[in-house]
């Protein structure tokens, strides 16, 4: 049988490997919404609001990350097994990072469907609980890390099982009416495939990580001594819902640059202009 100290040295290897590549979409990221790519000129129209988020998320991914390699370090010096503190501050980092995603996703939303409130009010449940969670894990952790024990874990665990459920809901219903927004409306047969595949990509691959994460813990709680595939899965989750966003911006970012127009609808939230013809390529208002 794995031990707690072999556990969290295999998650955390894993959550290694998933940074480092999380290190260089970030650096890529930065470079595409910086610069452009001829010549590396500097971008007139830098979106100061991605770049702060993608700085943000960066900031919290790296504190999740050496709080995982802390939490081993615990486990291998100390033979009391179970939720070390530094775990409940990890938990409160990585939905900190979901809530984000998540809410710039339904902002995305919101963009396509023409600033419509009517389409994104249902998210917007699911996003406020989620926020509601993240207060009470920080509220939780800073408690646990006073008195230096785990008596809520079992709430925390509880209390995350539903906040993944409601990530997962948002992520698969926003992402779903943004693909039908934009094959409803979008007149360019490539732009809609490009965007199309870009947003159902990202969106899959965050879902799916959210999904086993979800399913582990609860298999975890249902027979104990199951922790090696829970911390697994959480060591893959939120690095590569990092990984999702970045891919998202590099994408735009190098479809701009590469095809004669100036924005992308769907991914870079503002109309574009075809320069080589008289329409515009916007959604058509949404009657929703």
């Amino acid at each position: 049988m794995v031990s707690y100290a072999q556990t969290t040295t295999i998650a955390t290897a894993a959550h290694a490997i998933l940074f480092g590549v999380y290190i260089a979409t970030f650096f890529l990221c930065c470079r595409w919404l910086l610069f452009t790519d001829d010549g590396w000129s500097k971008r007139k129209d830098i979106k100061w609001s991605m770049l702060i988020v993608t700085f943000v998320i960066f900031a919290l991914s790296t504190v999740d990350f050496a709080m995982s390699l802390r939490t081993t370090l615990s486990s291998l010096s100390s033979s009391a097994e179970g939720l070390h503190p530094e775990s409940t501050i990890s938990i409160a980092v990585e939905s900190l990072t979901a809530v984000i995603i998540d809410g710039v996703l339904i902002f995305r939303c919101w963009i396509v469907y023409d600033k419509s409130w009517r389409v994104v009010a249902g998210f917007l449940f699911p996003l406020l609980y989620n926020i509601a969670s993240l207060i009470v894990f920080t509220y939780w952790g800073s408690i646990e890390l006073k008195t230096m024990t785990t008596i809520f874990h079992v709430q925390i665990v509880r209390l995350h099982e539903v906040f993944l459920i409601s990530t997962i809901l948002i992520n698969v219903c926003a992402t779903s009416a943004i693909i039908w927004q934009i094959w409803k409306n979008c007149i360019s047969p490539h732009l809609l495939r490009f965007a199309t595949r870009i947003v159902a990509d990202s969106g899959l691959l965050y879902t799916f990580t959210s999904l086993l994460l979800l399913c582990t813990i609860s298999v975890d709680n249902a027979a104990q001594g199951l922790e090696l595939p829970r911390m697994l899965a959480s060591a893959i989750c939120y690095p590569v819902a990092g990984i999702a966003y970045n891919l998202i911006l590099i994408r735009a970012a190098q479809y701009r640059d590469n095809d004669p127009i100036e924005r992308l609808p769907s991914l870079e939230f503002i109309t574009p202009v075809d320069t080589n013809t008289d329409y515009e390529l916007t959604p058509q208002p949404s009657r929703v």
